[in-house]
């Protein structure tokens, strides 16, 4: 009998131990550096903005994640990164990824962005989102269920099966934390959404939509 095909096998992902955030311009900044972590042996600093990971080109935080996760443990990974205005080419040597129990804490938290006051435009509108949530029956984590299309999480990049962590810095972890931190919120208010989608920590800056 002629051998089955085999089917090939997923490989495990690598862990480099930074967390991103965007500029104003959109563009990937490392916002935070694990101690003892592949980035920080590698030198990586906070502020470091990514320009380039294994010569592909990244223009925001979700391309520095898929071409690091294309590698795995014991890979080396190259980024050129601008400091201060000089151009620095660093490697970094993937490790594999240890439980969250033993992952190190940030010294300092993220600073949240500063929000924008809505437009006048968008006065006595309701603020628009379009996710819908899921926080196992009140019990956390917070997760996005769904995204609808077109809408303004959907074009400023929230995916379905992210964790949200906090908005504009407060921490939330169920539905009601959540609908606690958009109280007050008006439409056209731009609001940043720390989120972890598969291991990686960073900031999604969204402006809400005016529901009609």
């Amino acid at each position: 009998a002629a051998p089955k095909p085999t089917l090939p096998q997923s490989r495990e992902r690598g862990f480099l131990g930074i967390y991103l955030r965007q500029n104003d311009a959109g563009e990937p900044v490392v916002d935070g550096v694990l101690p003892r972590s592949p980035a920080q042996i590698a030198g990586l600093r906070k502020g470091d903005l990514v320009r380039k990971v294994n010569d592909a080109l990244v223009t925001d935080p979700a391309g520095v994640i898929a071409n690091v996760s294309q590698s795995g443990p014991g890979d080396a990974v190259r980024f050129e990164v601008k400091r201060r205005g000089e151009t620095l080419f660093l490697t970094a040597t993937l490790s594999r990824r240890p439980g969250d129990a033993t992952l190190p804490k940030l010294e300092k938290p993220a600073k949240p962005a500063p929000t924008k006051p809505a437009p006048k435009a968008s006065a006595g509108k309701k603020p628009y989102l379009g996710v819908a949530l899921a926080d196992a029956g009140g019990k956390g984590p917070l997760l996005v269920d769904d995204v609808r299309a077109n809408a303004p999480a959907d074009r400023f990049g929230l995916r379905k099966g992210d964790k949200i962590l906090a908005v504009n810095g407060g921490a939330v972890n169920t539905i009601e934390d959540f609908v606690k931190a958009m109280q007050g919120k008006a439409a056209g208010e731009k609001l940043t959404f720390r989120v972890e989608r598969d291991g990686w920590k960073h900031d999604v800056p969204v402006v809400l939509g005016a529901r009609d």
